[in-house]
């Protein structure tokens, strides 16, 4: 029988997954039916962004990696459905993984540039523009990619390869002969050369995305020629962007950071931490479209009367409001009525 803890770590990522594709498809629809001309930019983004969520989030259930360090090597098993394909699917399946999160951390800063440029500035995006900044990102993310299947030796049956690594990872997750599996040696120049070219593109991607929002914000505030509700609504759009930059950038800079550390000072054994950040930071792609339908105020009104006329017909929150009003009313009543009577009595 597989370890429970293993077990429990692929079925919050598997979790994490069904929960993403929920929540974006409900940002999605809030979207389309709350689709405002005026900020036609802002929601092409928000779409872009649950584009992204949906191909991110489909990873954690589909690959379930579990990676560990035991004697210098990092392994990282696939036990998410690729294994049923061959190794070699399943170790590209990863690398692919980390491309599409760089590129999902690659694209803030260009959508944030743009919105500068567009509102700031007063400038059109030629389409040249926008295919060549997306030309170099991808470009990014296939180094990147080339860079972990330089880095990464691709196997399986970790019984036959290292005895003593199967026998240590047996205690926290289930594997078989077939289970396929990626190993590389930290010493490597390949392994610590591409975290380490991660990390740098990472800080320049975090270094644009706040230079920009504070343009942004602060012209949005100074500008008095905007209504102060286009002014509101706008902010409200440009606070859930900033967010869920932010959550992308934790998700994607600690671990990355982490495994720089673990590299440069030789950390020999870590065999279960990046597994259960990896099962958190699955979450991100689940609470980003939540966060953006929580801040953006008329998506969420949307969505409760959605949800209140299809799932609660026969409730009715007028009735609800009127009936806590006069219960507050009684409360209130029944606390001064023995305060008159004493002031009658005194007189």
């Amino acid at each position: 029988m597989p370890p429970l803890f293993g077990i429990l770590v692929f079925i919050d990522e598997a979790l994490a997954s069904i929960f993403s594709y929920i929540c974006n498809i409900c940002l999605l629809y809030c979207v389309l039916k709350n689709y405002k001309p005026e900020l036609k930019r802002l929601n092409m983004i928000l779409i872009q962004n649950i584009t992204l969520d949906l191909i991110l989030g489909m990873f954690p259930i589909i690959s379930g990696m579990w990676m560990a360090f035991v004697d210098g090597k990092v392994y990282v098993l696939m036990t998410g459905l690729v294994k049923y394909t061959s190794y070699n699917f399943a170790c590209y399946s990863y690398c692919m993984y980390c491309a599409v999160l760089c590129l999902c951390v690659f694209a803030f800063p260009m959508q944030f540039y743009f919105r500068y440029k567009t509102l700031c500035r007063e400038d059109k995006v030629p389409t040249y523009l926008h295919i060549g900044l997306w030309v170099i990102l991808l470009t990014l993310a296939t180094i990147i990619f080339w860079g972990f299947w330089i880095a990464y030796s691709f196997q399986h049956d970790l019984s036959t390869f290292n005895p003593k690594a199967a026998e240590v990872l047996s205690f926290y997750v289930g594997f078989d002969e077939d289970t396929p599996f990626v190993v590389a040696e930290t010493s490597s120049f390949a392994f610590p050369g591409t975290f380490g070219f991660i990390l740098i593109t990472y800080i320049i991607s975090c270094g644009i995305v706040c230079y920009y929002a504070l343009c942004i914000s602060q012209f949005v505030h100074r500008n008095a020629a905007m209504t102060a509700n286009f002014k509101h609504l706008y902010m409200m759009l440009h606070r859930t962007l900033m967010t869920q930059a932010a959550l992308f950038f934790i998700a994607a800079v600690i671990p990355v950071t982490t495994m720089s550390i673990f590299s440069v000072f030789r950390i020999p054994n870590a065999y279960y931490l990046f597994a259960l950040a990896s099962s958190a930071f699955a979450w991100v792609s689940a609470i980003n479209p939540c966060v953006s339908i929580y801040l953006i105020r008329p998506y969420r009104r949307f969505l409760i009367r959605t949800i209140k006329k299809n799932c609660f017909p026969n409730i009715n929150l007028s009735n609800i409001s009127s009936i806590a009003v006069m219960t507050v009313n009684t409360k209130t009543t029944t606390a001064v009525g023995p305060t008159s009577i004493l002031k009658q009595s005194s007189k």
